[in-house]
C-alpha cells in the first residue's frame, strides 16, 4: 500500500513535465553553469589584467542589464508576430555562446564591454520565446510546475558554476583565460542540445484576422 501510494506521488510530481520542458530545462542549467564560471571573474579580471577602473566595471554591468530588459520585450512580441520560437530562441542561445570564447581571447577593456553587450542582447532575445515555447507545449494545469522545474533548473546552474570556476582557478592557478575557455563548453552544448531535440509546437491561426496591408 506505501509502495503504491509512493509511486502515485512520483508520478504526479513528473506529470506534466514534458521532452521539450525537461531539454529547456537541460540548457538552462548549461548556460548558468556557463555564465556563472565566467562572471563572478570578469570584474577581477577587466580590473586586475585589463586594467580598466572600477567605474567602467560599473559601466559594462549597467548598459548589460539595461540591454537585457530591453530585447525581452521585443523578442516575445516578435516571436507572437512570428509564430515562431525555437529559432528565436537558438539565436539567443548562440549570441550567448559565441561571447565565452572572445571573453578569453580580449586584450583591451572595451572589448569586454562590447561582448558584454552581445551576450546580454542573446539573453533577452532567448528568454520570452522560451517561456512561450514552455508554456505552448504544457496542459495549462502543469505550467505551474513546468516553469517551477525549469527555474530550478537554472538556479542550480547558478550553484555549480561558481563553484566549477573555484576548482578550475585552482586546476589553472588562477589563469582567468584558460577558465574562460573551459567555460564555451556547456555554452556550446547548449545550442546543440536545443537545436536537434527540442520540438516547435505550431499555435492555431485558424480564424485569426490576418493584420491589415499598410
Amino acid at each position: 500500500m506505501n509502495a503504491q501510494k509512493k509511486s502515485l506521488e512520483k508520478k504526479n510530481i513528473l506529470t506534466g513535465i514534458t521532452k521539450n520542458v525537461l531539454v529547456l530545462s537541460l540548457v538552462s542549467f548549461l548556460t548558468d553553469v556557463s555564465t556563472e564560471i565566467v562572471y563572478p571573474l570578469l570584474p577581477i579580471f577587466l580590473t586586475s589584467v585589463l586594467g580598466a577602473s572600477i567605474a567602467f566595471v560599473g559601466l559594462v554591468e549597467g548598459i548589460a542589464e539595461t540591454t537585457s530588459s530591453f530585447w525581452k520585450l521585443f523578442s516575445g512580441w516578435l516571436s507572437d508576430r512570428l509564430n515562431k520560437r525555437k529559432s528565436i530562441v537558438v539565436i539567443g542561445y548562440t549570441l550567448s555562446g559565441i561571447t565565452r570564447p572572445l571573453i578569453a581571447m580580449a586584450t583591451v577593456a572595451w572589448q569586454i564591454l562590447v561582448v558584454r553587450f552581445v551576450d546580454r542582447v542573446g539573453k533577452g532575445v532567448r528568454t520570452s520565446p522560451r517561456d512561450a515555447l514552455i508554456a505552448d507545449c504544457t496542459e495549462p494545469d502543469c505550467r505551474g510546475k513546468a516553469f517551477g522545474f525549469n527555474r530550478s533548473m537554472d538556479h542550480l546552474g547558478a550553484v555549480v558554476g561558481p563553484l566549477l570556476a573555484f576548482l578550475l582557478l585552482l586546476l589553472f592557478k588562477n589563469n582567468y583565460r584558460a577558465v574562460f575557455w573551459v567555460a564555451t563548453i556547456p555554452a556550446a552544448l547548449c545550442v546543440l542540445i536545443l537545436s536537434v531535440f527540442v520540438s516547435e509546437k505550431k499555435r492555431e491561426t485558424e480564424g485569426v484576422a490576418a493584420p491589415p496591408s499598410p
